[in-house]
């Protein structure tokens, strides 16, 4: 994702300087800016779920390892406690990435005409 929009982002930047209008190449270089810094915005916060999912996903490991052997209503019932842990920072990692989705969907909506 970041080396295609750094390639993007290079092009846009040569194309701009590349514009004879002084007015219009400011303008084109404040969308660019812009557009960066959402992007940048939206790569920060993908990263920060990602790290968030991975982690999730680490105690999901956890616990099928957990059970691997001892599969039975007693070991089942004894991770309860974590179930419940599990299900609420789930629901925050859900959000997040709610969030990042949002982020993502204004930015290409934002590039349209």
């Amino acid at each position: 994702m970041n080396t295609a929009a750094g390639a993007y982002f290079a092009a846009w930047k040569a194309s701009a300087a590349a514009i004879s209008d002084p007015d219009l190449r400011k303008r084109s270089e404040e969308r660019l800016a812009d557009a960066q810094a959402r992007f940048n915005n939206i790569a920060v916060a993908g990263k920060g779920t990602r790290q968030s999912f991975d982690t999730l996903m680490t105690d999901v490991k956890d616990q099928s390892t957990f059970l691997g052997h001892d599969l039975n209503a007693s070991a089942i019932a004894s991770l309860k406690p974590n179930a419940a842990k599990f299900n609420t920072r789930a629901n925050t990692v859900f959000t997040k990435v709610d969030g990042v989705t949002k982020m993502f969907d204004e930015y290409i909506a934002s590039l349209r005409p």
